[in-house]
Order: structure tokens, then sequence, then C-alpha cells
């Protein structure tokens, strides 16, 4: 198993500007609701959203995330405890992951204000829609969707508490600076690879594949671990066009990307799709790809 360092310089940069104090933030529940009765409780379904919501609002919420590190936000199912902290907030950030039409959704109290993102973001970008019809959840992992997002936060913070508005508007704006700026060391990262395909256990990065000229092809069918012939067919595949590595993703068994590995004479390297530390970690998938295409 491999894990990418970044080293790129911008990286640096980025990482102080998000090191700044950003100015705090506060249809729902009157604020103040939650654990802190000073701040505003906002919950949202995975980490990447947190990173979201904190960039926009700064120290003046309570975030709630309803998947935790480490597990999948597509077979995750919420603790009675999680489910009473997420009763006590104000607003709540779906993003269309299957846990929330499985498990969240529908238990929801009256007073919670329901953002969809992935509304927001099919507003903007044609969603992506695997072969079995299903649409592809994986938006956030798009700087460019990214940035819907955020205006959305921004506006729906806005709406809820007036008087900090110019705060969140302040800072998604900032946010979305240093979104652009990510997505420009993308595209350099990725800009002279020699190879345009990768090769992926699940398929969650083609909304990123999409965005920077890029090719996914996966292992696993339909949510279902790959068949013999499917991992006969992608070998072949792989072996045909030169392509050593395989990623998976750290809430996921490393088991048959391992063997897939194997079978290929390559590597099996971990990518952190639901990573909190949203822009360095975008950094380092791409510092990931760029090494594996090159």
């Amino acid at each position: 198993m491999k894990r990418f360092a970044i080293r790129n310089p911008l990286c640096l940069l980025l990482a102080a500007a998000l090191a700044l104090p950003l100015m705090g933030c506060g249809g729902g529940k009157a604020p103040g609701d939650g654990k802190n009765p000073d701040k505003i409780t906002v919950a949202v379904t995975i980490a990447p959203e947190a990173a979201f919501v904190g960039a926009v609002c700064g120290d003046l919420v309570e975030i709630v995330s309803m998947v935790p590190p480490g597990a999948s936000a597509e077979t995750f199912e919420p603790s009675p405890a999680q489910m009473e902290e997420l009763n006590r907030a104000s607003i709540y950030f779906a993003i269309g992951m299957p846990v929330e039409e499985a498990y969240i959704l529908s238990s929801i109290p009256e007073g919670i204000g329901v953002v969809p993102l992935q509304d927001e973001v099919a507003a903007v970008y044609a969603p992506r829609v695997f072969d079995a019809g299903e649409p592809d959840p994986h938006i956030w992992l798009s700087p460019g969707r990214a940035k819907v997002m955020i205006e959305a936060i921004s506006r729906e913070m806005a709406a809820l508490d007036p008087a900090n508005a110019e705060i969140y508007a302040e800072n998604a704006r900032a946010y979305r600076a240093e979104l652009d700026a990510l997505d420009e060391y993308i595209r350099a990262a990725l800009a002279d690879t020699a190879k345009k395909t990768f090769i992926v256990y699940h398929p969650a990065f083609g909304y990123f594949a999409e965005d920077y000229g890029l090719a996914m092809v996966a292992l696993e069918e339909e949510g279902k671990e790959a068949t013999a012939q499917r991992l006969e067919e992608v070998a072949d595949f792989a072996r045909e066009n030169g392509i050593k590595f395989v990623f998976y993703q750290e809430e996921m068994s490393i088991r048959q990307a391992a063997a897939f590995a194997e079978e290929i004479g390559g590597e099996a390297v971990m990518l952190s799709p639901l990573s909190e530390d949203y822009i360095n970690n975008l950094m380092a998938m791409a510092d990931a790809l760029a090494e594996a295409l090159k």
C-alpha cells in the first residue's frame, strides 16, 4: 500500500491560507438548539461537507457529520445517538449519498431545514449516471461542483442567520478563491501525464476524471465486488495499456484491489475521498494520479 505526500510549493501556500482564522457564521429551527446554545448546529452527511460548512461559517456553528471518518457513506447506518445529534440541528445539508435515503431523510423531524446540495449542483452541472441508471453521488470530488455547494451553503446560512449574512458571503468568496487555486494546481499536476486512464476499485472518481480529461475504469460493478470475469477483463486492459496502479478507498477493503495489483504486477494505492482536509486531500489525489499516469 502506498500513500502520497504533497511536495508542490503551492500546497504550502494554500495550507497557510487555510490556517488563517475564518470569520464566524451562524428554513430550519431557531439557532442555538444544539449542545452549545450560542452556536447554530449544522448537520451534514460526510466530512467534506463539514469542511465546506466550516469554511463558510467559521467557529460560530457546531457541525454534526452523520458518517464518521473511516465509514462508507454507501453502507453506513447511523446509530441512535447520531440521529439524536441530528435532531438538535437547525439545518441539514444532504448531498445525495445512499445513507440519506436509507436512514436519514425519513427520520428528520419537522422544523429542520433540509438542503439537497446535489440538486444545487445538478442545476449547474449535468449529473453523471452509472450503467445501472443510478446517479453518481460523488459530486464533492469536483472543485467546480464544490464551488456551487459553497454558494448554496452561504445562501442558506444567511437565510437562517441574517445577522451574519455578510460574514458568510465573505468567507464563501475567500473559499471559492482557494478552490480556484486548487483547480489550477490539479490541472498543472495532470497536464503532461503520458496516460489518461486510471483503474479504481470503487467508482468514486468519475467527476474528478471528467473535470481533468481523464478516464476511470472501475473493478466494482453496481456496488458489488468484481466478478472473476470482470477482474480478468480489466487485468487484460491494464497489461495492454501499461497500467501498474489500482486505487482503492480508505473506507473499503484492500483485499480485491491488492489481489488485482498482484495480478498485473503493480501496486494498490489508497485514496481518501472522504477526508475533511478537502483541499490538501485533492492535491494529494492529483499527485498520486500524476505519479501513476506518468
